[in-house]
């Protein structure tokens, strides 16, 4: 049951860091393209 739980907050919080990358990229990409 705990580590399930640890298992799942982990993976959520690596998506999470993941879209904050992905959003950070384009945005860097779209300056530079400007």
């Amino acid at each position: 049951m705990l580590l399930s739980a640890l298992l799942g907050s982990s993976v959520s919080g690596i998506f999470s860091v993941n879209r904050r990358i992905a959003s950070s990229d384009q945005f860097f990409r779209g300056s530079r393209m400007r």
